[in-house]
């Protein structure tokens, strides 16, 4: 008896992104109702929208340097945070701290090595997003690691060392070769993409055409088989 089919997804996405956290629970609903999910891998790969930023935090405003009015980012911030209600996904977008998030993805690899790197996604979405943290800071993301069960001294250790830099640095750098300029990204098998938080019905699409050509695969493997 054959084994059933295996998928994987691919998600590039960056912390600060907040199309990216709402993207990550449209595909997680979809996936839920997804009847082989069971057989589906989720991989999160690392991408940084404005990697010239420091360490240093700097809130919203300060960040958008009087290019917009109060009111207008306000009114830009609203239908996400509406839409993230709907998830279950709290939008402070007055509390979040800019910061290079190079250290976060470092610490997203840190925890992925352990076997929780999705839920470090989560964490470290809420942490920028909801909480208003700093997730350049070394301790902040220690705290996450021991909410997840992680050591935290063996996270500000490779985070001290950067043992995981050169993992950033290829999910950025396979992000260039495919022509990923946006977050978030996904790649359904290798095969099918979507880009950017797309309705449940499209990740449902793509989930499901991704596992027929995979079970297809081996019945064509055999069909064209000869024997000698």
């Amino acid at each position: 008896m054959s084994m059933p089919p295996k998928i994987t997804v691919e998600i590039w996405s960056d912390v600060m992104c907040p199309f990216c956290y709402l993207g990550d629970a449209v595909f997680q609903e979809a996936l839920e109702s997804f009847v082989h999910r069971e057989s589906v891998t989720v991989t999160y790969r690392s991408f940084q929208l404005d990697p010239e930023l420091t360490a240093e935090p700097k809130s919203m405003a300060e960040h958008l340097g009087g290019r917009y009015s109060e009111d207008q980012w306000a009114a830009m911030h609203e239908g996400l945070a509406q839409r993230g209600q709907h998830y279950g996904l709290t939008f402070n977008f007055d509390r979040s701290l800019i910061v290079n998030t190079n250290r976060a993805h470092q610490f997203s690899h840190f925890a992925a090595a352990a076997g929780k790197g999705a839920e470090a996604v989560r964490e470290l979405f809420a942490a920028h997003f909801t909480d208003g943290a700093n997730v350049a800071d070394v301790e902040v993301l220690a705290d996450i690691a021991e909410r997840l069960g992680l050591d935290p001294a063996a996270a500000r250790q490779a985070l001290a060392e950067e043992t995981y830099r050169q993992a950033v640095d290829a999910d950025i750098s396979l992000a260039r070769k495919l022509g990923i300029s946006g977050v978030p990204f996904f790649i359904f098998d290798n095969t099918y993409a979507v880009s950017g938080a797309q309705p449940t019905q499209m990740f449902q699409q793509a989930l499901g055409l991704a596992w027929q050509k995979a079970a297809a695969e081996p019945a064509t493997a055999e069909a064209g088989s000869t024997e000698s």
